[in-house]
């Protein structure tokens, strides 16, 4: 059931036992709740708040309908600034025996915000009937204040572009608010933060016949100072992320796929089946960008790679869910991809370049010759940071796929502090639930392949006390297969058949 059957299922059981009428007397998502799984709890709370009013708007099942707590940090819309103090005993829905802590602590969050424009724009409003509701896109309209408007919205860090949705005259003639009421400009596309289009009444509304969603792309809605513009030349489709549309024209001009080419290998900074290299930033020539392309496609790969998004959306789309769930990644600025490509090569990832010390797989590969210590860092120093990293990723939904240790990047902040960043991020599949314990020792096997045994038994005792639990022998035989199979490409697969290549040309 959706959250509109759901309130008129209710209505019609109380109906049937002669209740006159159904409320929902308390609803609410608390921000920690929240936060388990997604960054930007406040902003992700306003959301919700705003979709939950308008289905049960849309529902007609229900004369009234409230949140819950006014006043609270948890779940309240006004934070009482009392983080630190174990929640009342008394839970405030309803009634307050009193209101804690100190009026000028008191802070609007942006569920308050958004809880202003629901009441602005759906009470009291005739609902009109949903423009699309299904497959993770809901589009419902309303008339209220002589204004005809559109509450908009996708799910899970899907994505819709409005002139998909649609006429361009329509466009122009609308204007766009967020879900707290604050005017968006040169908007793009419709995210998991709900938007009002709104038009006067009178207006005529014509939208496209078919309403989908983006095939295969995912957005963050809530990258602080960033926003979103899409490039549909024609040859060339994919998103920019940028600070405004000054920026994202600076890298649409300069950076356009028609210009970008792979260096050769010796100026690549890697140049095998995916070639990465650096740019000037073209918006600060201080900063770099670095750019991957796919440039060899192995027969097996390119059969299977023709029924999957291109490399370049893979790794935006994988980039984008690490940072929707607060695990630190290169800044991901565009991806590009050319129409109807049969090469499979002609699509273009860009990010922030990332400055690192050094990476995962240089620190473990020291330990296992030996020694005491990288760069004056402990094991114990690396083994519980990089485990509570790892061990919250997992927990946030996400099953990396390709956690070796070269794309671990590692700086080293004072007092031995570690800050990790993940790149390659094309593999990444994520849950709305935390990973399976089979996936995550999947993933941290990769991590520990260039690590000795009695360190890994360190490590991965570390890792899994966080779950409450222990290294156990069928965790470990999962290590030996993959130590197995990593041997055996070594020996038999391409770098093995490369190897004897040489050895032949060599006793000619």
């Amino acid at each position: 059931y959706n959250l509109i059957q759901k309130a008129r299922t209710l209505q019609k059981i109380g109906q049937d036992f002669g209740v006159k009428n159904t409320i929902s007397s308390a609803a609410f998502w608390a921000i920690y709740r929240i936060e388990r799984l997604l960054v930007q709890g406040a902003q992700k709370q306003a959301d919700y708040l705003t979709r939950y009013f308008t289905l049960l708007a849309a529902s007609n099942a229900l004369p009234q309908a409230n949140w819950g707590a006014l006043i609270c940090h948890r779940e309240g819309l006004i934070d009482d600034g009392l983080n630190d103090v174990e929640y009342p005993a008394l839970e405030r829905i309803c009634h307050y025996k009193n209101a804690d802590g100190k009026l000028e602590n008191y802070k609007l969050l942006p569920s308050f915000f958004a809880m202003q424009t629901v009441v602005k724009w759906i009470c009291g409003a005739q609902y009109l009937g949903a423009i699309a509701s299904a497959k993770g896109l809901e589009i419902h309209q309303f008339l209220s204040h002589g204004k005809r408007t559109h509450i908009a919205w996708t799910v899970n860090g899907k994505v819709a572009f409005l002139n998909d949705i649609y006429t361009k005259n329509a466009l122009e003639a609308s204007w766009i608010l967020g879900c707290r009421g604050d005017v968006l400009n040169s908007l793009d596309v419709i995210s998991e933060s709900p938007i009002y289009l709104q038009w006067d009444e009178e207006t005529e509304i014509i939208t496209e016949i078919k309403l989908t969603l983006a095939p295969n792309l995912a957005i963050h809605a809530h990258v602080e100072g960033l926003q979103y513009f899409r490039l549909n030349d024609g040859d060339w489709q994919g998103l920019v992320l940028a600070k405004d549309v000054h920026d994202a024209k600076l890298i649409m001009k300069n950076l356009h796929p028609d210009k970008l080419s792979a260096p050769a290998k010796d100026a690549a900074l890697r140049h095998a089946r995916n070639a990465i290299w650096n740019v000037a930033d073209p918006r600060d020539n201080s900063k770099q960008i670095t750019i991957k392309q796919p440039v060899k496609m192995y027969a097996h790969k390119a059969f299977l790679d023709k029924f999957k998004p291109s490399k370049a959306k893979r790794s935006w789309n994988g980039a984008i869910e690490l940072m929707r769930r607060g695990v630190a990644t290169a800044q991901p600025i565009a991806y590009f991809e050319k129409t109807d490509d049969s090469s499979l090569k002609q699509n273009f990832f860009l990010c922030d370049y990332v400055q690192a010390d050094c990476n995962i797989g240089q620190i473990f590969s020291a330990f296992s010759r030996g020694e005491t210590t990288f760069l004056d860092l402990t094991p114990e120093d690396v083994f519980t940071q990089l485990a509570q990293y790892c061990h919250v990723m997992h927990c946030r939904g996400v099953h990396f796929r390709d956690l070796s240790g070269g794309n671990i990047l590692v700086n080293i902040l004072p007092k031995n502090k570690l800050e990790f960043s993940l790149i390659d991020t094309a593999r990444l599949h994520s849950f709305n639930h935390p990973t399976a314990l089979s996936l995550r020792i999947a993933d941290l096997t990769r991590a520990c392949n260039k690590l000795d045994w009695a360190h890994r038994e360190r490590f991965m005792n570390i890792y899994l006390g966080l779950t409450g639990r222990k290294f156990r022998w069928q965790d470990k035989w999962q290590f030996h297969l993959y130590d197995f199979k990593v041997a055996t490409k070594r020996k038999i697969g391409r770098k093995g058949v490369k190897r004897l290549m040489k050895r032949l040309k060599g006793e000619k």
